[in-house]
């Protein structure tokens, strides 16, 4: 044991290498040995065998790399520049790698936190709507032709009779067309709705919007930034539609899309049952004479 304090590290690792490898003078003498007993009777840290030394670069080399990775790469932060460096096969550390960075101006510019524009709710109605016209509530969805070209529809429907009062289609709609909207559903339903639901889109929040509808007495009410299922009339209605129309075909133009969704809407508010309404169609729960006979008559003969 005092012979083996005085080894050096590296003789202990070629001890053991010799007692425990398949060549060796200490082999061609011994039985084979494990390296548990012979660092165990060396009196040898296991771990110490296992160690291999890193080489490290000097800290002008290590700049030098930062630096020209920084400059090349513009966009990418410290941690992947980090790993750049690393990659190329350089010791160095996360604190360093910034204070190169930091010292030169060469870090990235930091990512701005967006700002949720809300809007103002007006209204002190809470919960589901418990008679026509009490609440109404739009939304956008999305559409595509063949070739891609995008469609904005704004949908608006009666909370409580699920009916879609008013739709519009454009390749982009303003606040201007979605306060025009509104005005024109209001006259053909000679109604005015109470309250209107919708999320903080851009054109549901802008100023015309919000001033029409306190002009003709219509309280707002906001949902809260991400939280779709607070607006769950709309929301289900739109995958309604998904699933039911736009999934279902291709359209090759606009006017392809307008007269295949006019006649789903018409079919829609009037023919289609509901499970919420009791499977009534929206305009037979809303008092509306609607002969669905006559009708499934006319889908089973053709």
């Amino acid at each position: 044991m005092e012979v083996a304090a005085e080894l050096t590290p590296a003789a202990v690792k070629a001890l053991v290498k010799a007692a425990t490898g398949p060549e060796g003078r200490v082999v061609r003498r011994l039985p084979a040995a494990s390296e548990r007993l012979v660092c165990r009777t060396l009196d040898a840290n296991r771990n110490a065998l296992r160690y291999r030394p890193r080489l490290s670069a000097s800290a002008s080399e290590i700049r030098k790399v930062v630096i020209e990775l920084s400059n090349r790469m513009p966009t990418q932060g410290h941690r992947k520049i980090l790993s750049q460096v690393r990659a190329f096969g350089l010791n160095v550390g996360l604190r360093q790698v910034r204070r190169i960075r930091r010292k030169h101006g060469l870090q990235g510019e930091a990512p701005k936190a967006g700002v949720r524009r809300r809007g103002r709710t007006t209204s002190t109605h809470v919960g589901v709507a418990t008679r026509p016209n009490q609440v109404w509530a739009w939304d956008f969805v999305m559409l595509r032709t063949r070739k891609g070209r995008a469609l904005r529809v704004l949908f608006i429907i009666d909370e409580y009779t699920k009916r879609i009062v008013a739709s519009y289609m454009a390749p982009s709609i303003k606040q201007e067309d979605v306060a025009r909207v509104l005005l024109e559903a209001m006259i053909r339903e000679e109604a005015r709705p109470e309250n209107i639901r919708s999320d903080n889109g851009s054109e549901f929040i802008a100023e015309t919007v919000q001033e029409f509808m306190a002009a003709n007495g219509i309280k707002a009410i906001y949902i809260d930034p991400g939280c779709p299922w607070q607006n769950g009339v709309i929301e289900s209605y739109n995958s309604c539609f998904r699933r039911e129309f736009a999934d279902r075909w291709w359209f090759h133009n606009y006017d392809d899309i307008a007269v295949a969704m006019g006649d789903w809407l018409w079919d829609y508010n009037r023919y289609r049952p509901h499970g919420s309404l009791d499977f009534k169609t929206p305009d037979e729960f809303a008092g509306k004479p609607v002969d669905r006979r006559a009708h499934l008559l006319t889908l089973v003969a053709a």
